[in-house]
């Protein structure tokens, strides 16, 4: 049974690997020679061009969040290019908000006047700065962040709101329709975040129409249903290919009956010691990520806390090495294949060396969720309390960085990104125990997964 959906699956990634392939249209990647060195990709129009596009991602982010815009826009006849921010995605250059300012006003002189722009986040809010001096005939921006602003030399602005995007980048429109010297469309999209709109087929058709393209030949629901459809069958064959659930080999595997309620005052004051401590004393400043490395100390002193308190390290068993395997799967398979179309997932230089470190200070956390929780009997209290600390360390750092250490307060747009992606973890790492009856196995997988992700996306400084 398993041989057959492993192979089962494996055909449906190749098909749906290959349908995709056949969607991308062009894409070329190169570097614009300024200062410093910008990283871009450049999407061009199989037919006429209607119009040229300068995108620009948020912070945390990099040019291939806008994947699927950009592959977009290039089928309606635009021809569009998206670049990296120093400190973002392929750049080698120290993040720095002038320097981004002054990249992005650079690469506008090498496309020409002419030169229609879209910004995210933060560079909606650069794209804002740019042109209180500089006109451009029509802007597009999804949730920018607030920026001060006298005047906007812009004939036209569409603007994106996610009606659950922060409060403080909502309250900033009223500020962009006083500043704006054109016309200003704003559209308060429902049901959406700080990113969704990026991902909207709707939304994308009519910055596409907006932007003077034709969206008729839009393949952008096709190309959301292939990645989704790669990415149940990676994860699939991934699950297939670990084998059937192994036996527990030790009394202590068995599990426990653990008091629920003791084990989540227990999270509460650590969580809510760690936030505090994290924040008054830097000792992860030098890995140079700009702002979370703050959240790297947190994890690591909750995680250092609660494994005080769990028992030693057992042997490395060879089943440690299926926590090594399945990592390597995770990040090669469904990292490199889907994910990678969203994110940076292929660390560029100067990164590799975080990532060793990354996954260090984030094992001892995974280690005490396995001796902590994962134990507990029966499984549904195990899983629920999984869940539950996940939400409870997501609201320790709003917490902290909105009180605390506000510096770090761009953590809350990452929020809900850094629940969903740790929730996963949490169940991809009780697969792996499950298939192991090994916490040690577990808890590798599951730091080197966030050791990867984290090097790889995070900002440099």
């Amino acid at each position: 049974m398993r041989l057959s959906l492993a192979i089962a699956s494996l055909v449906v990634l190749i098909g749906a690997s290959l349908a995709y392939s056949s969607l991308r249209g062009t894409r070329e990647a190169g570097v614009f020679n300024v200062d410093p060195q910008t990283p871009y990709f450049h999407y061009s129009p199989s037919g006429a061009i209607r119009g040229r596009v300068l995108a620009i991602h948020g912070l945390n982010s990099n040019k291939r969040l806008l994947n699927v815009l950009s592959y977009a826009l290039a089928e309606g006849g635009l021809e569009v290019f998206t670049i990296d921010l120093p400190g973002h995605g392929e750049s080698s250059a120290p993040f720095n908000a002038l320097q981004a300012r002054d990249t992005v006003a650079q690469v506008l002189d090498q496309l020409g006047p002419e030169t229609l722009v879209l910004g995210h986040s933060l560079g909606g809010a650069i794209l804002l700065d740019v042109t209180g001096d500089r006109h451009v005939n029509s802007m597009v921006l999804f949730s920018p962040a607030p920026v001060p602003i006298d005047k906007i030399l812009a004939d036209r602005v569409l603007l994106f709101e996610g009606e659950f995007d922060p409060g403080r980048i909502r309250a900033f429109v009223p500020t962009i329709q006083g500043a704006a010297q054109g016309n200003v469309e704003y559209h308060d999209v429902a049901w959406t975040g700080h990113t969704g709109s990026l991902l909207r087929p709707d939304v994308i058709e009519q910055v596409t129409t907006w932007l003077g393209g034709t969206p008729l030949s839009n393949n952008t629901r096709r190309r959301l249903r292939l990645l989704l459809l790669m990415l149940i069958a990676a994860l699939t064959l991934g699950i297939a290919l670990l084998g059937k659930p192994a036996k527990p080999s030790r009394a202590g595997d068995r599990g426990r009956l653990a008091n629920g309620n003791r084990t989540m005052v227990i999270y509460v004051a650590v969580t809510a010691i760690s936030a505090v401590v994290a924040a008054w004393i830097p000792f992860t400043s030098w890995l140079h990520l700009f702002a979370t490395d703050y959240l790297l100390a947190y994890l690591f002193l909750v995680g250092l806390i609660l494994s005080l308190t769990a028992p030693r390290l057992p042997f490395v068993r060879r089943t440690a090495l299926v926590g090594l395997g399945s990592a390597l799967y995770v990040i090669a398979v469904p990292g490199l294949l889907v994910v990678s179309e969203f994110t940076q997932m292929m660390m560029a230089d100067g990164r590799w060396w975080r990532f060793p470190v990354i996954a260090a200070l984030s094992f001892p956390l995974f280690w005490a969720d396995e001796i902590w929780i994962r134990t507990m009997q029966p499984r549904w209290n195990a899983e629920t309390m999984g869940i539950v600390t996940r939400l409870l360390l997501a609201a320790a750092v709003v917490t902290a960085v909105l009180t605390i250490h506000r510096e770090a307060s761009f953590l809350v747009l990452l929020t809900a990104v850094l629940l969903i992606f740790w929730i996963a973890l949490w169940v991809a790492g009780g697969i792996i125990h499950r298939r192991t009856a090994d916490p040690l196995a577990a808890a590798l997988f599951s730091s080197l997964v966030q050791g990867w992700v984290f090097a790889a996306v995070f900002v440099t400084t």
